[in-house]
């Protein structure tokens, strides 16, 4: 069943103050309460203008690049227009004498065109390639947070033992890295576990072991003797 006309209206109406209050950051609740109608249909409203909003600002932006584009047009017709003119033998008439004896002279001097209008049409062509997108990205070399000064590593202020750190440290990440890809983790060790081991080296006992009969460091000969 169609909408009335009336009805219509009155629903794009709505639809303004709703947007009007929801721009003034009142909440849905608080917009149903102003307008007296129920929060749900404040949602769907919201829905409804949200909707309009992303339409008309795709619309307004194909609106103002095509826009351009024909003002860019425009200029690069009378440019090349120009730049056609230039290339016309220019003409001029001299009279010489006065009163019933004058006598005209007409020159005629070639031309080869006027450079300047060649260089606004590549100026049009630049704009235009902009407009839609058409330039290589552009890279830009980082400069310090003044935007002034190009870009200095910090390492360049450290002294040689920062950076045997900075080394050391870089090993240890991608050593830890390549084991965790492998799977391999060293779970750490309870207290008493810590406690339960043996010391390297000092208080070992030397009891079982194995004591020479002969020194290691006499010659064999003497030993067989």
């Amino acid at each position: 069943m169609p909408v009335k006309a009336s009805k219509k209206h009155e629903m794009l109406r709505r639809h303004q103050q709703v947007a009007d209050l929801y721009e003034q950051a009142y909440t849905q609740t608080a917009i149903g309460e102003r307008l007296g109608i129920p929060q749900a249909t404040v949602s769907r409203d919201l829905k409804w203008v949200r909707g309009e909003w992303r339409a008309s600002a795709v619309r307004d932006f194909d609106a103002a690049r095509e826009l351009e584009l024909h003002k860019i047009d425009r200029v690069e017709r009378e440019a090349w227009a120009a730049w056609d003119r230039s290339q016309k033998p220019a003409q001029s008439a001299v009279i010489d004498g006065d009163g019933n004896g004058q006598t005209a002279r007409k020159t005629i001097k070639n031309q080869h065109g006027d450079l300047r209008a060649l260089d606004i049409v590549l100026k049009c062509d630049a704009a235009r390639w902009e407009i839609l997108g058409l330039n290589a990205p552009t890279m830009i070399a980082p400069v310090m947070p003044d935007g002034k000064e190009p870009f200095k590593l910090a390492v360049a202020t450290l002294s040689l033992g920062d950076l045997r750190t900075l080394q050391r440290l870089k090993n240890q990440a991608i050593t830890q890295s390549e084991d965790e890809r492998d799977g391999i983790v060293d779970e750490p060790k309870a207290d008493d576990e810590a406690d339960d081991e043996e010391p390297i080296g000092g208080d070992e006992e030397t009891d079982d072991m194995e004591v020479p009969d002969h020194d290691p460091n006499e010659p064999a000969d003497v030993r067989d003797d």
